[in-house]
């Protein structure tokens, strides 16, 4: 039998805490149920109000991966950049529906100038990055001049091409020609007078503009997808976070040198690097090209006038890319929630219990038990 002492030792050694406990009670991680209520759709803020669908709360990963995606320092300073500090949620509906509907927009018309990828005459023609129309005059020795005019349409693989002179031909006069086999087309149809003969003729066939062209633009346009989920998500500040905000940025932003990417690569890599450019440019017999008509010695020249103009594809391109900058700023506006920064707040947070009003049932039920209750004691 132990005396009373020793028993009450035996206690005070069995609750005393160990170091290594109380080391690992202060290293717990800092309370983050404001954010799993927002992956869960639990969010208590703003009556509970939340996005329509699963798809648009944040994602798990945020919450597998808080200090990396949510709550680094980083992160928490991009999230609170705005034009607008306060927590106006009027200023939140309006700017991020403008850039809602921006993206939108932006999407549509960036689509629009995929068509540029396609090989079919009538497609190219109307989504071309850009228009040549070649004036040809023939001057002989008796002044008299005939005049033909062919309209070419550039595309991301190839061009369109509206020929009256090829109506007789196997072809016919509307026709598309690959980048790879142009060259060998032009030199074999007497068409080397459309392209310049000091640029390299087969740099728009290059992966360096065509294949980019195309990777680009079909990357572009799935870049939109996912911002629709994450832009409904930040209309609801009960639930946008930090990492919302820095995903909808980071792929604005790829979404954008994506379009730019495309449309310098034509410029650079394969418009001026390949045809003749704005200008008039005399031929004579022997296919030799003058910039001035004096410089010419035979009777019979040919005068050709080029002038290119901006297709549909450009056009909606450059739209688009400006529709997405819109939405880009649009997002950066507006500074994610207080909650999203301040610990205090998310300590506070912790103990907010949400009770739903009583409804008309609950409270007759409540009323009944308490008259059984009264009958009882009496």
């Amino acid at each position: 039998m132990m005396s009373s002492s020793q028993q009450q030792q035996q206690q005070q050694h069995y609750y005393r805490p160990t170091t290594s406990a109380a080391a690992a009670a202060q290293a717990a991680p800092a309370p983050k149920k404001w954010l799993m209520d927002r992956i869960t759709g639990q969010s208590k803020y703003n009556d509970r109000e939340r996005p329509p669908a699963n798809c648009c709360w944040v994602s798990p990963f945020v919450g597998w991966f808080p200090n990396l995606l949510e709550t680094n320092r980083c992160c928490q300073f991009f999230g609170g950049m705005g034009i607008n500090n306060s927590s106006s949620e009027t200023f939140r509906f309006v700017c991020l529906h403008l850039g809602f509907v921006t993206n939108i927009g932006a999407m549509l018309l960036t689509a629009y100038a995929c068509l540029a990828i396609s090989l079919q005459y009538f497609l190219l023609s109307k989504a071309s990055m850009e228009t040549m129309v070649r004036t040809e005059t023939i001057v002989g020795n008796d002044d008299a001049a005939t005049a033909s005019v062919v309209t070419i349409y550039t595309g991301f693989r190839g061009v369109a091409m509206d020929n009256p002179a090829l109506a007789a031909t196997e072809t016919g006069r509307q026709i598309v020609v690959a980048y790879d086999d142009f060259c060998e087309f032009a030199a074999t149809r007497g068409l080397e007078r459309y392209l310049d003969p000091s640029k390299d003729c087969g740099s728009c066939a290059s992966i360096y503009f065509s294949m980019n062209a195309v990777i680009c633009t079909m990357v572009s346009v799935a870049t939109f997808f996912p911002t629709f989920f994450s832009t409904q998500l930040r209309m609801y500040s009960g639930y946008d976070v930090n990492c919302t905000k820095n995903f909808l940025t980071a792929v604005g932003i790829i979404t954008i040198l994506l379009n730019l990417s495309v449309m310098l690569t034509y410029f650079f890599l394969c418009s001026r690097e390949s045809f003749y450019r704005d200008g008039t440019v005399y031929f004579d017999s022997q296919g030799n090209a003058f910039d001035d008509i004096a410089d010419i010695s035979s009777n019979t020249y040919w005068k050709v006038k080029y002038e290119w103009k901006r297709g549909w594809g450009l056009i909606f391109l450059i739209a688009a890319t400006g529709l997405k900058l819109m939405d880009v700023l649009c997002n950066i506006a507006v500074p994610t929630p207080s909650v999203t920064r301040d610990e205090k707040e998310q300590d506070i947070y912790e103990t907010i219990v949400f009770a739903p009003p009583p409804t008309g049932d609950n409270h007759s039920t409540d009323n009944d038990d308490d008259d059984e209750n009264n009958h009882h004691h009496d």
